[in-house]
C-alpha cells in the first residue's frame, strides 16, 4: 500500500531535500506530456533549462518512461501523423525526428507510410496552393518544385507530381 507522504514515490538514494525538487520537476514533466507527446531528448533539454542536473533528469525520465507516460514510439507516431497532416513528405519528417533527437527506425517509418501515394499527396498540395491549372511558365514550374521540396518531397516526387498535374489537365484524345 502506498503512503500519502509526499516523498513516498522517492527513489532510493534520493535525499528529502531533492524530493521536493524532483516532485516539482515531475509535475512539470506530467504537464508537458499532457499537452503533447515529447521525445526524451526534448524533455531532457527542458529539464536542463530549468536547472536540473543530469542525474536528476535521467532519474525522472526513466520514471516517466517506466510509468508509461512517455514513449519514443508513441512520440514518433504522433510526430509522423502531425507532419503528414501538414503536408510534409519523408525527408522533412525524418529531419524533424532528427531535430527532436529520435533515431527513427527506417522500417517502422516505411510501414507507417507504406500505403501513401506521395505523388497524389503532392498533387493535392500543389492544387490547393496554386489552383487547378498547372504552371505554364518555367518560373511557375520552379516555384511549384521549390514549394514541394521545402515540404520534404525529393526531386523525383516533385517532378512526378508536376507531370501528373499536367496530364490531368491535358484534354483526352477526341474519339475518331
Amino acid at each position: 500500500m502506498r503512503s500519502n507522504r509526499p516523498d513516498s514515490d522517492r527513489p532510493e538514494g534520493v535525499s528529502p531535500a531533492d524530493a521536493l525538487t524532483d516532485e516539482l520537476l515531475w509535475g512539470r514533466l506530467l504537464r508537458w506530456q499532457a499537452r503533447r507527446e515529447h521525445a526524451q531528448a526534448e524533455l531532457m533539454q527542458k529539464l536542463r533549462q530549468l536547472g536540473a542536473d543530469e542525474a536528476q533528469c535521467h532519474r525522472l525520465l526513466e520514471r516517466l518512461s517506466e510509468a508509461g507516460y512517455q514513449s519514443e514510439g508513441r512520440f514518433t507516431e504522433a510526430l509522423v501523423r502531425s507532419q503528414l497532416q501538414r503536408g510534409k513528405a519523408p525527408r522533412a519528417i525524418r529531419q524533424r525526428l532528427q531535430q527532436a533527437g529520435v533515431a527513427a527506425d527506417p522500417e517502422t517509418l516505411q510501414a507507417q507510410w507504406a500505403d501513401i501515394d506521395w505523388t497524389q499527396r503532392a498533387l493535392a498540395l500543389l492544387q490547393r496552393r496554386f489552383g487547378v491549372a498547372p504552371p505554364t511558365t518555367d518560373r511557375d514550374t520552379a516555384r511549384a518544385l521549390r514549394f514541394l521540396q521545402q515540404r520534404g518531397y525529393d526531386a523525383g516526387m516533385a517532378w512526378g507530381a508536376l507531370r501528373a498535374w499536367q496530364q490531368a489537365m491535358t484534354p483526352e484524345d477526341p474519339p475518331h
